[in-house]
């Protein structure tokens, strides 16, 4: 009975195997398109290309259909150290990281809650779609300072 106790205890020592529906607490949080709801908007999410989430410090994820309601609710909640911020790739839908994307700002985007902001790997990404959207091209600051004018 005894050893038995050890080979259990040895290996839950060793890692755990998640359960159906379980997510992992790092990394970047799966979204359910289709069935997941903005944090900040309560929202489906279903539009790739404006996806966006943030998984704080202490594991936890929050998922949104639209990277201004990411922002804002970052500027409203301050989730604090250690937390990572991904968003879409406007083109390809795959996710990037936040803090490092360049942002396109403009009326032209029709993002779901319609801030008119789209995420782009690099610069030249960026500047490439201005000529399709127009507006403007902004860092990860540059597109946080933008909402805070927004925020009220």
């Amino acid at each position: 009975m005894a050893g038995g106790a050890v080979v259990v205890a040895a290996a839950g020592a060793v890692g755990f195997t998640l359960l159906p529906g379980e997510e992992s607490q790092t990394g970047i949080p799966e979204i359910k398109f289709g069935k997941q709801s903005c944090a900040r908007c309560g929202m489906v999410i279903s539009d790739g290309r404006f996806a966006c989430a943030w998984r704080d410090g202490d594991g936890k994820a929050r998922v949104f259909d639209d990277p201004g309601c990411m922002l804002l609710y970052r500027l409203e909640l301050q989730p604090g150290e250690g937390t990572g911020y991904w968003v879409a790739e406007y083109r390809d839908e795959t996710f990037i990281d936040a803090t490092s994307a360049v942002y396109v700002v403009s009326d032209a985007i029709r993002s779901p809650m319609a801030y008119g902001i789209a995420a782009f790997a690099t610069r030249a990404a960026a500047d490439g779609a201005l000529t399709e959207l127009g507006g403007t091209v902004a860092d990860w600051r540059g597109v946080l300072k933008e909402m805070e004018g927004r925020a009220s």
